[in-house]
């Protein structure tokens, strides 16, 4: 899905996106027969094109970096369950998307990656409904 996602776009119109590029795949169903590697691949294109969209911006430092991760992360996580159900899978990709993209090394890395994985972690919950705990 190289020809790029507007901003706004939601699951259903990533799902026919890439429905339209696997033609095995049935309607309506998690895409099982899309190959693992090209999940992670796309996944990865999505952190990498929200991280790189993000730079873009005004001084991206502290908080913002943050933010901008936040809603990357939840992007990417709302678009991978429309082409896949494995969340380890793309809880992978989005972590080393966001690490390999930052391009950060020693406590400013591991301080992105851990709010990666906080971010991560939270997406998978709210996506299987596991989160808020009771």
């Amino acid at each position: 899905m190289d020809e790029g996602r507007q901003a706004g776009e939601g699951a259903a119109e990533v799902q026919s996106k890439v429905m339209s590029r696997y033609p095995l795949a049935k309607a309506g169903a998690v895409l099982a027969s899309v190959h693992p590697v090209v999940v992670f691949a796309e996944i990865m294109a999505t952190v990498s094109r929200g991280i790189q969209g993000a730079a873009r911006g005004p001084g991206m430092t502290g908080v913002t970096v943050m933010e901008a991760i936040s809603t990357i992360v939840h992007r990417a996580m709302r678009e991978s369950r429309a082409i896949s159900d494995d969340l380890t899978l793309s809880s992978k990709a989005i972590l080393l998307g966001v690490i390999r993209e930052t391009g950060k090394k020693g406590a400013p890395a591991l301080k992105i990656m851990s709010h990666t994985a906080r971010r991560v972690v939270r997406e998978a919950a709210a996506s299987t409904g596991t989160w808020p705990p009771p």
